[in-house]
């Protein structure tokens, strides 16, 4: 831990200005005079290139930040694609899953099976998100993990339309809000459903729409427990 903790140190290192116009360095200079003041080591050397310039679909400070044409998936800035393809994933998982609660209710089950879909390929996305130099494969082979931000970020709407407010606070309150009223909507509808019991007058019927409530309420918490981890990010990654 030690050696890496030191290795990740290196990375960022900020030296003389003896680096200046080498590649994998970003030099910072003096707006009065233009002096350079200092070279910093890029975190990802093959975005930085030589003369301050940045490899294509990055920009700013050591190249970090992704251009206009281009979106970020977890570390890496790749070009828009053609359709938002982690749209397209979870319209058809949600067609799955639709389908099966037809034929066979949402089952405990089915929501566990989701829920482990879910969780899984978050913990993908949180993998692609540390700072690491992904080969360019391995990222473009996973262009439908936006579908798990469960936000405005699995539309990708930065490649469609020109925004008027910032990606962060777009993606932060498509994030949060949704699980907000997700919460006050079970809760409203848990209590109608309750009410709904206690006036059946036959038992079947009060059995019945028992095991609807139940099927209510393991849905809600599902759609609950997943939108919970990518709006918890958001709310750390806001005060970090």
């Amino acid at each position: 831990m030690l050696a890496l903790g030191l290795a990740l140190l290196g990375l960022t290192t900020t030296h003389a200005c003896s680096q200046q116009g080498q590649a994998g360095y970003h030099c910072m200079y003096n707006s009065t005079s233009g002096d350079c003041v200092h070279c910093a080591r890029c975190f990802f050397p093959d975005n930085c290139l030589t003369n301050n310039s940045c490899a294509a679909g990055t920009a700013g400070p050591t190249c970090e930040i992704c251009t206009t044409g281009h979106y970020r998936l977890g570390s890496v800035c790749l070009p828009c694609p053609i359709a938002p393809w982690g749209a397209v994933f979870l319209g058809g998982v949600l067609i799955s899953v639709v389908m099966a609660t037809i034929v066979h209710g949402f089952t405990v089950s089915l929501a566990t099976k989701v829920k482990q879909l879910g969780h899984f390929l978050q913990f993908l996305l949180l993998s692609l998100k540390m700072r690491l130099d992904w080969p360019s494969l391995i990222a473009q082979s996973l262009v439908f993990l936006p579908s798990v931000d469960l936000n405005s970020h699995t539309f990708i709407p930065e490649c469609f339309f020109e925004l008027s407010i910032r990606q962060f606070y777009l993606h932060w309150t498509t994030a949060v809000v949704p699980v907000l009223v997700v919460a006050l909507l079970a809760h409203i509808l848990d209590k109608f459903m309750k009410r709904k019991i206690g006036r059946a007058r036959k038992e079947e019927e009060r059995k019945l729409r028992w095991r609807r409530r139940g099927q209510v309420r393991r849905c809600a918490m599902t759609v609950f427990v997943l939108m919970f981890s990518p709006a918890a990010a958001m709310i750390i990654r806001a005060f970090a």
